[in-house]
C-alpha cells in the first residue's frame, strides 16, 4: 500500500461510504482511486454544493448501488470513462438534482 494511503487514515477495505447532510461539501477528492476500490454502496444525500463526484482517473470496480440525492448543483455526475467501469452496478437513483444536465458526460464534453 502507497505510504500516503497507508498514513491518512483511510480504510482501503471500505465497503459502504454515505455521505449525508453536508451543506459544505463541494467535491469528494477521489483522484487516489485506491481509497474507493471496494465500494460497494455510494450514498450522496443532500449535499447541495456538490459539483463533482467520480473524476475519470477513478475505477469503481465493486460499485453495485450508487443514490445522489438533493445534490443541486451536480451538473455531470460521471464521465464516460468512470461509466464504463462500473461492471457490477445493479442500482442507479438519481433524486432532485435540479441542475443535472447529464448522467454520463456526452464524449464531446
Amino acid at each position: 500500500m502507497p505510504p500516503e494511503i497507508e498514513n491518512s487514515g483511510v480504510v482501503p477495505k471500505l465497503e459502504i461510504l454515505m455521505l449525508i447532510d453536508m451543506p459544505d461539501l463541494v467535491t469528494i477528492g477521489f483522484e487516489g482511486g485506491i481509497i474507493l476500490e471496494r465500494i460497494e454502496l455510494l450514498i450522496l444525500n443532500n449535499c447541495p454544493l456538490l459539483v463533482n463526484i467520480m473524476p475519470s482517473s477513478v475505477s469503481l470496480d465493486h460499485l453495485t448501488s450508487l443514490e445522489v440525492v438533493n445534490c443541486g448543483r451536480l451538473k455531470m455526475l460521471m464521465s464516460l470513462s468512470a461509466a464504463k467501469g462500473l461492471v457490477q452496478l445493479n442500482s442507479m437513483k438519481v433524486i432532485k438534482c435540479d441542475s443535472m444536465e447529464e448522467i454520463v458526460e456526452n464524449e464531446n464534453g
